[in-house]
């Protein structure tokens, strides 16, 4: 299911596993399901409500969000998801987007998906 809410678009489904988190990169998987994004992975989004395994997960998939921080980061850093689908520079991996607020480990800051 997907909406829009202020021009930023989201979409609800399944999710794949009980790895899923708030601020935290997602991918799609087999099936119309959620995952959380590994290191590298191409993403759609990033997770603003999770509910556990086989409930929907909802994903903002475009505009300003959120995301947690992986290592410390400036603002206007380009940025990846790593193995637990936090920011980290980006490096060989898909471009996930870009951040507007910068941090230290651990942080949630803004960023500017795609």
């Amino acid at each position: 299911m997907s909406s829009s809410m202020e021009g930023v678009a989201h979409w609800a489904a399944d999710a794949n596993s009980t790895n899923v988190a708030l601020f935290c990169f997602a991918k799609g998987v087999t099936g119309d399901k959620l995952d959380l994004a590994g290191a590298g992975d191409a993403t759609i989004g990033v997770f603003t409500e999770v509910n556990g395994t086989t409930t929907p997960a909802t994903v903002q998939l475009n505009g300003v969000g959120k995301i947690t921080l992986a290592a410390d980061l400036a603002a206007g850093v380009q940025v990846q998801s790593d193995a637990s689908g936090h920011a980290v520079a980006l490096t060989s991996g898909k471009k996930a987007g870009t951040l507007l607020t910068g941090g230290v480990s651990g942080d949630i800051v803004s960023v500017l998906l795609g």
